[in-house]
């Protein structure tokens, strides 16, 4: 078989054609515009993920979610990525930091496949998994010496299920 045909100041030598000094500009060019926008994206802040900083935070993302709504027990994670609470009408709440922003999701007891609970020296820890594949596993790190009453009552009804 002929080697393929190439136009311009290319050869072909070997398995691999030749790269000009052309085709060495584009390349820095074009290495050069993405590292300008990746520089513009992390000055414009968009490294920075979302954080719950306190339990205003959490009530605040619930209710945006759903105005009116009354919460209780409120619950963050030390790490300021998660938080959950329970709510007057007997429904659960949680919030998770996705990107800049919260992803909050509202649930019954009876949409909960399963709470495991932890009690490592660094704090209380509860894993909570949903029936569905919509919302994943959320593991929550308290930042107190207990698990919420939330927390608890959820544990309680998923087993009682």
């Amino acid at each position: 078989l002929p080697p393929p045909r190439w136009g311009g100041a290319r050869k072909w030598e070997g398995a691999f054609p030749m790269i000009t000094q052309t085709d060495l500009l584009i390349l820095a060019g074009s290495a050069l515009a993405v590292g300008v926008m990746v520089l513009l994206l992390a000055l414009m802040g968009f490294r920075k993920g979302g954080r719950l900083k306190n339990s205003a935070a959490v009530v605040a993302a619930i209710e945006a979610y759903e105005p009116g709504v009354t919460v209780s027990d409120v619950g963050l994670d030390r790490r300021g990525i998660a938080g959950g609470a329970r709510l007057a009408d007997g429904r659960f709440a949680v919030v998770r930091a996705v990107a800049d922003g919260f992803a909050v999701r509202l649930f019954t007891a009876a949409q909960v496949e399963s709470v495991a609970l932890r009690r490592p020296a660094g704090g209380p820890t509860a894993t909570i998994r949903f029936s569905d594949l919509g919302f994943p596993a959320l593991t929550i790190a308290f930042d107190r010496a207990d698990f919420p009453s939330w927390v608890e009552a959820l544990r309680h009804a998923t087993r009682s299920a």
